[in-house]
């Protein structure tokens, strides 16, 4: 096995609170809350985390306050080891509060503040890109004019020094400008959807279809399939080349970052060196030991 490379981390800071609630109230109504979780959170936070928790080198850039709450995020990111030299301070720090009633509905409540900046382009953050083996990017990134601007830069930055890109599309990919996704899909090496993400990227129903038509735009694309498992495809000279890999048999406990888990067992493995068949394995099985705990990154926070 080879030691894996650093990883710079482009995404949302947010503190992220999630309550278990006996039942969701009705306007005017009361409700008891029977369990509370508090961690550092945002999509490509949870990978980061994950990350780092599988020994992977990691850099991440984003904005959180000068308050409690940044200096929180910060210092947890700090006990996984995880570089924070790049981040960035601005209004507020953001949080995300979740309620989680008995039957495991979730609505969520979610303020990005400082998040919602773009970073500045920096003398540190161009040389950290340009030392990235991978860099790894949150599609809530993308919606911004500004952040994705800044985000298509440091594509470049990396692409031109040798490293790799790789992306998560967001649920909310259908918003984001298509001259970006259009550029940004030219330059992945990686692409992580969901179901519900390849729809909205391509407009197909069935997920061959879809797949048939973003191969078209893109290099490798890793389908996440839920409790069903995992598939990498690729087109090549000869056709398209597919791996799949099941997912293991848990007992389902909260399935939140789930799919930011199962990238960094993907991307840990596949930089570790290895097949596609493990890549896809290590990321499913990782994802599998999260959703056995509540809270998305709770198995890998110490105590």
């Amino acid at each position: 096995m080879t030691t894996p490379g650093k990883v710079f981390i482009i995404g949302d800071l947010l503190l992220d609170h999630q309550y278990w609630l006996d039942r969701f109230p009705q306007p005017g109504e009361e409700a008891a809350i029977l369990e509370s979780i508090r961690n550092t959170g945002g999509s490509a936070a949870n990978t980061a985390i994950a990350l780092a928790y599988q020994g992977v080198p990691c850099l991440f850039c984003g904005r959180i306050g000068r308050d409690a709450a940044g200096e929180e995020i910060r210092e947890q990111l700090e006990s996984f080891q995880i570089d924070t030299s790049c981040i960035q301070y601005g209004s507020a720090t953001g949080y995300t509060i979740t309620m989680i009633d008995a039957s495991a509905e979730r609505t969520m409540f979610s303020y990005r503040g400082a998040s919602a900046e773009t970073p500045e382009l920096t003398e540190e953050v161009i040389n950290g890109l340009r030392e990235a083996k991978l860099l790894f990017l949150s599609g809530y990134f993308l919606l911004d004019p500004g952040q994705a601007d800044f985000v298509l830069k440091a594509v470049e930055i990396v692409k031109r020094a040798g490293g790799i890109v790789a992306w998560d599309p967001s649920p909310l990919v259908h918003a984001v400008d298509k001259a970006v996704l259009t550029k940004l899909l030219a330059e992945a090496d990686f692409t992580f959807p969901n179901r519900l993400e390849l729809k909205l990227l391509t407009g197909e129903e069935s997920v061959e279809e879809g797949l048939a038509v973003l191969r078209e735009r893109t290099r490798n694309i890793v389908l996440k399939l839920g409790g069903k498992g995992s598939l990498l495809t690729a087109k090549t000279e000869d056709g398209a080349v597919e791996h799949f890999a099941p997912a293991p048999k848990v007992d389902v406990v909260d399935t939140t970052g789930a799919g930011d888990v199962f990238n960094a067992g993907f991307l840990a493995a596949y930089l570790k060196g290895g097949s596609p068949q493990e890549w896809l394995a290590q990321g499913n099985a990782l994802a599998a030991e999260a959703i056995t705990k509540k809270g998305a990154v709770t198995l890998f926070v110490k105590g």
